[in-house]
């Protein structure tokens, strides 16, 4: 009886002293039939995909962690995974397979709303991404601005467009769009006067310069400021009232070429321009 793994023959001997040794034969002591999981896919993805197929070595049969009795599973959850045979001696398990399913939850919109235009409005998110990209439209493919929050110089109410990013393992996965908005309270907001017949601005663009030709001269004092493309004002003057006609000369010697807007403030209108400045 043999007891104990090892290798073993026998050895015959006949009357004649004649011996013959038989092949040798392998006996394993409780032997290792701990399976293998093989992995067809990824073991990170994003949520929603078609996850990723687990499969066992050959066994008589399987019980998998979630409860499964097949050879192969799907796994569409994050969860680590492992499946039991039996054994000749007992039952092995498996080492487990961490499965990673991520989760783009959306952003939770922080809406901002202002008074007074233009100005600056800071519309943000909440979550927690890894990090936020920003479109001006629904289903534009390049973001103008990633991060959680940002100032923006707006005229009227603006909508603009969030998704969140989560990224593990060098998997991205990206939320749905949601909306933000900045917003322009009409109950309080001073009114925007696009095109006024008897104010002219010119020469636009220009370099140093600029002339406000009032036709029907000033009735009341006006704020005259310049703000720069980030919504900080740049240039500021006061224009005093005045009858008839009256042109007014504003030199701006330090202003780098770009896009400003301009804005004439006098009571509760306000009158806005697009100004580019084009330095020699």
């Amino acid at each position: 009886m043999v007891t104990e793994g090892g290798s073993y023959t026998v050895t015959v001997t006949n009357n004649n002293g004649c011996s013959s040794i038989s092949n040798t034969i392998e006996i394993i002591q409780d032997p290792d039939e701990t399976p293998i999981i093989f992995v067809q896919g990824e073991t990170t993805f994003c949520f929603g995909s078609s996850g990723v197929i687990l499969t066992s070595s050959d066994a008589e049969g399987y019980l998998w962690s979630n409860g499964k009795f097949t050879k192969s599973i799907q796994v569409f959850n994050s969860g680590e995974f492992s499946v039991t045979v039996p054994g000749l001696c007992g039952d092995f398990t498996s080492q487990p397979v961490v499965v990673t399913a991520i989760h783009p939850v959306d952003p939770i919109a922080i809406n901002d709303t202002i008074s007074n235009i233009p100005g600056i409005a800071t519309p943000g998110v909440l979550g927690t991404a890894n990090y936020y990209q920003w479109y001006y439209e629904f289903f534009a493919v390049d973001p103008f601005f990633i991060g959680q929050e940002f100032d923006t110089l707006i005229y009227e109410t603006t909508v603009f467009y969030v998704e969140a990013v989560f990224e593990t393992n060098d998997v991205v996965c990206e939320s749905d769009r949601v909306e933000v908005w900045a917003v322009v309270d009409t109950t309080t907001s001073i009114i925007i006067i696009d095109e006024v017949e008897n104010i002219n601005i010119y020469p636009n663009p220009t370099s140093r310069v600029i002339v406000i030709d009032f036709e029907n001269g000033v009735a009341s004092e006006i704020e005259l400021d310049i703000f720069d493309i980030n919504g900080k004002i740049v240039f500021s003057k006061t224009i005093e009232p005045g009858f008839g006609p009256r042109k007014e000369i504003i030199s701006f010697l330090d202003l780098a070429s770009g896009i400003y807007t301009i804005s004439l403030l006098s009571n509760k209108n306000r009158y806005v321009q697009k100004l580019i400045v084009q330095n020699e």
